[in-house]
């Protein structure tokens, strides 16, 4: 039984807790319609509501969402109040969709700046992943891209930089993105938990 209860314990620390991205569920705006997302750094794009551009899945997503012009290679990315740390995997993910007309590739990328603070051009990519929303139909949680720090790296210490567009991103569209998230999980808590349930198994 107290085994069973350390577990437990250790439990609650290893579930990840989310990193700080301001405004991720971009309910936040201090423009109207269509102007600039608050606490994201944009080349292009804006806000909208889900009222006036209704889709389907969108019913746990708030009133709002963000977007971008894929066929001008447009970015909406965030530098988080979190740095790298080691042995520790970071996930971006959130719910997006083809825009107006169901088309085009969603680009997420994980990564930090280097030599300047402009998100596009001192950008150094870590990780990229990239989905073909074209004809999805809905919103839908898309599993987004991860990255695993070593023990060290030029990426340790440095803010952690989200990303979407930028590359890739499937011609003439927009994207519409909503409830980000950049979750991180310290690989050696998981390996500590993953030994203590193979001893509970034992007994």
């Amino acid at each position: 039984m107290r085994l069973s209860v350390g577990l437990l314990s250790l439990l609650l620390f290893v579930i990840p807790a989310q990193a700080q991205l301001l405004n991720a569920d971009m309910e936040d705006q201090d423009s109207g319609i269509f102007g600039w997302v608050k606490n994201w750094s944009v080349t292009g794009g804006g806000w909208a509501d889900h009222a006036t551009f209704a889709r389907a899945n969108s019913e746990t997503l708030g009133e709002k969402f963000a977007f971008w012009s894929a066929n001008l290679d447009q970015i909406l990315g965030q530098v988080s109040s979190w740095t790298f740390a080691p042995n520790t995997t970071y996930t971006f993910t959130s719910w997006a969709i083809g825009g107006g007309n169901d088309i085009g590739i969603v680009p997420y990328q994980i990564g930090y700046l280097e030599g300047g603070t402009n998100i596009a051009t001192n950008f150094v990519e870590l990780a990229t992943q990239t989905y073909d929303v074209t004809g999805q139909g809905g919103w839908a949680l898309l599993p987004g891209v991860s990255y695993t720090t070593g023990s060290d790296g030029p990426e340790i210490g440095q803010p952690i930089v989200v990303r979407f567009g930028g590359v890739n991103q499937g011609g003439d569209s927009d994207i519409w993105v909503d409830n980000a998230s950049l979750t991180p999980e310290p690989a050696s808590l998981v390996l500590v938990l993953l030994g203590g349930l193979a001893v509970l198994r034992r007994r």
